[in-house]
């Protein structure tokens, strides 16, 4: 019984390990046009054994996008940190934390998929 559940755990683990970390300094900034800024640091963790192509994507607010490029690519075994702004247009979200989600997910395996959940701040 215990080697059936270690194979059915081995099986259905998903090779991917995402921590989401709130840049503390800044807690939220307006940039041009009105829009908040919030900016993460992911670390993504690929445990496999060869390279993948991960797109990143986020939500859990009204008119919330990523400022940049929503891919990455993460060498096999290895662990990649990146910084990543997150947009939020004016008007939309409630004053104060807003809860979000990241999801990353492999673009050659829908099966490598994992969200994180984290805050927005938005000003009073």
């Amino acid at each position: 019984v215990i080697a059936l559940a270690a194979a059915v755990t081995l099986a259905n683990r998903v090779p991917l390990k995402v921590d989401v970390i709130r840049d503390r300094a800044t807690l939220a900034r307006e940039i041009e046009g009105g829009v908040i800024e919030n900016v993460y640091r992911l670390q993504l963790m690929n445990t496999e054994e060869r390279p993948h192509v991960y797109s990143i994507g986020v939500g859990g607010v009204e008119s919330i996008a990523l400022a940049a490029a929503s891919a990455v690519e993460v060498p096999a075994a290895t662990t990649k940190s990146m910084i990543v702004r997150v947009h939020v247009l004016p008007g939309h979200g409630k004053p104060g934390s807003n809860k979000i989600e990241f999801r990353v997910q492999a673009a050659d395996d829908e099966r490598i998929v994992v969200r994180e959940a984290s805050v927005f701040i938005l000003p009073r």
